[in-house]
């Protein structure tokens, strides 16, 4: 019914003005009016109305805007323009077709916020399905978080936001300045030009500046670059309480983290630093290394997916190692090419952090047999007294590096999941090995094994590595693919393994 009242704007009555492409600023207006009304009475006919016109009015905006970006993309063909009259027919169809869609999603929305508790001094618009928030929609999205003041944690995310919003957003930090302590803007930049992303940023970083002192911050998931960082720069350079920074699959290049170093002006009061899933290479981990160096409360780094090599390996790891005592709790690096000639780099962090590590995940590093040697010797010596998580996936763990794990980790207290997955020369020699050692009351707190595509296919070792975690409720992950390879590796193949020397 929406898409077929908004054709026959293009023959509307007298008293307005028959549509032509491209459309005027008037008639664009005359189309949202439309799309505004139309919103609001289907929300009301679905049962979830909209909190006040404004959001209608919002969604009405939103949806024009893309449906006349798509006309203007559609109007150019390979074999030459379309007309205009075709074109104007392309325009409306598309703006009835995403007003639907977005009157969908706002009921969505709207019914997940009023199902999830609110937490304390929390205000949370993530709820429900993405949205774009634009105008006099955000000042009512946010109206309480202005009026009742008192927000400790502002939660913008899976929202999209135009400069007017991030006004709004601005406000809602400068009333809340006394008690406001974490910011998530991640994800909060979908289908946004540059330029107007930019500005977004800009101004909802201005507003936190003016007067608010964060303790968490978290700019996830917006393809920042070096760019969308320096955007940010009032905000990094006002917060001297920065305990907490999340820049995760953010683009982060060589110069956006060189960007990151430069800005943040307390690096001392860091405790955690997350910044999985970027591009920012040996340079870039250079970059956070010397960072690291100068945050001696670091107790938590991820750096995953993060393209670093052996060189960037190593510098992070001397920081890492620099640090004090007994500070680092979690420490994951997978998904980067260190090299195994930085086994025993991790293994000195190991050393180092041993009483208090909790968690070491450096699965698919490239360590292989003496850098998974290394570190399990660092942490026999430890004793790993507050280890809990440890994975070693895809680092060459074959039979006599099952044994050195249950060597230096089968009497680790806290121990709850161990990952060894697409380890392929483990075998089931090596599951055999594992299966004896818990048998006999090794990982005494292990929850969790992961062992998928491993070579385990039935035979003994994988039939005894299940029976002995299913007699103490221990989960076993071992997940195959279709396409896995049967290779055998052999008794020969083992013997031949370089003994690791352990000076």
């Amino acid at each position: 019914p929406t898409s077929r009242r908004f054709s026959n704007l293009a023959n509307a009555p007298s008293q307005h003005t028959t549509m032509q492409w491209p459309a005027t600023d008037s008639q664009r207006a005359t189309l949202r009016a439309y799309a505004a009304d139309n919103a609001a009475r289907m929300c009301f006919c679905r049962s979830s109305p909209l909190p006040s016109f404004g959001h209608a009015e919002g969604l009405a905006r939103a949806v024009e805007q893309q449906a006349f970006a798509f006309a203007e993309a559609s109007k150019s063909t390979t074999t030459g323009t379309r007309e205009a009259s075709e074109t104007l027919r392309l325009y409306l169809k598309k703006a009835g077709e995403l007003l639907v869609q977005a009157v969908k999603d706002a009921a969505e929305s709207l019914s997940a916020m009023e199902a999830a508790p609110a937490e304390e001094g929390s205000f949370d618009v993530s709820a429900g399905a993405r949205e774009f928030i634009m105008g006099s929609a955000a000042r009512e999205r946010f109206a309480d978080a202005i009026s009742k003041a008192g927000v400790r944690r502002l939660k913008l995310g899976n929202k999209s936001y135009d400069v007017e919003a991030a006004g709004v957003i601005a406000e809602v930090c400068r009333v809340n300045c006394e008690t406001l302590e974490e910011l998530d803007m991640a994800d909060v930049l979908a289908g946004r030009p540059e330029e107007e992303a930019m500005e977004v940023l800009g101004t909802i970083a201005r507003g936190v500046a003016e007067s608010c002192s964060i303790r968490r911050l978290d700019v996830s998931d917006n393809a920042l670059g070096e760019k969308g960082i320096r955007a940010l720069a009032p905000l990094l350079q006002s917060q001297k309480c920065l305990e907490c920074v999340k820049f995760q699959n953010n683009g982060v290049s060589a110069a956006a983290a060189a960007a990151i170093h430069e800005l943040l002006v307390a690096p001392e009061q860091l405790r955690e630093v997350h910044l999985h899933n970027n591009m920012a290479g040996d340079e870039g981990a250079t970059s956070v290394a010397a960072l690291v160096a100068r945050a001696p409360r670091l107790s938590k780094l991820r750096m995953t997916a993060t393209r670093v090599g052996e060189d960037g390996g190593r510098a992070l790891l001397e920081a890492l190692a620099s640090l004090p005592d007994a500070s680092l709790e979690h420490l994951e690096l997978t998904d980067n090419m260190i090299s195994e000639e930085n086994g025993l780099a991790i293994a000195r962090v190991v050393l180092k952090h041993g009483a208090c590590l909790r968690h070491l995940l450096v699965g698919d590093t490239g360590l292989g047999a003496p850098g998974i040697a290394a570190i399990c010797l660092a942490l026999r010596r430890t004793g790993a007294p507050a280890l809990k998580r440890v994975n070693f996936a895809q680092n060459e763990v074959s039979v006599r590096g099952a044994t050195r794990i249950v060597v230096a980790l089968g009497a680790a207290p806290s121990l709850t999941a161990l990952g060894l997955a697409d380890n392929m020369e483990l075998g089931e020699r090596g599951a055999l090995v594992l299966a004896k050692a818990m048998n006999d009351g090794a990982f005494p707190a292990l929850e969790q094994i992961d062992v998928s595509r491993c070579q385990l296919r039935g035979g003994e070792g994988q039939v005894a590595l299940e029976a002995v975690c299913s007699s103490r409720g221990i989960r076993v992950v071992n997940e195959k693919d279709d396409d896995e390879e049967e290779e055998d590796f052999d008794d020969e193949e083992e013997e031949e393994e370089e003994d690791f020397d352990e000076s």
